[in-house]
């Protein structure tokens, strides 16, 4: 590691990757709420990405009224926290954790379709940074 990486501009992302490696240790629904905390810091922050966010709802939902636009950034920003502690337990927690959270359905379908000696496409949505 570069040392300058130890220097003071470097320090919040420090205390980020620490607050993250201490929120994966705790159990799943608490690290959730680590997570929304998290977002609602980040969502209140003079930051650019949260005025795009709001001027995005703005141009691509101007049915809303004013409270529902709020309440849909709210809860843009909760999911966004949770996602970053969802992405602490890749980086840091031991794979039988994530099999624990995770459930495969149709795998006999897999199975079946390898057993006829042909190649098989898997399609999956992204609802999730557990994938990683």
């Amino acid at each position: 590691m570069k040392t300058e990486f130890l220097g003071p501009r470097y320090w919040p992302t420090w205390v980020g990757l620490g607050v993250l490696r201490a929120a994966e240790a705790l159990p799943y629904g608490a690290l959730l709420a680590v997570g929304r905390f998290i977002g609602r810091i980040a969502r209140r922050l003079p930051l650019r990405y949260v005025a795009i966010a709001r001027r995005n709802v703005e141009l691509c939902l101007p049915e809303l009224d004013e409270r529902a636009r709020r309440a849909l950034l709210a809860r843009h920003f909760d999911a966004l926290g949770m996602g970053l502690c969802e992405a602490a337990m890749t980086w840091w927690s031991d794979e039988s954790r994530i099999l624990e959270l995770s459930k495969i359905e149709g795998f006999d379908h897999l199975e079946r379709a390898l057993a006829k000696g042909r190649g098989v496409i898997l399609l999956t949505a992204h609802f999730t940074t557990i994938e990683i």
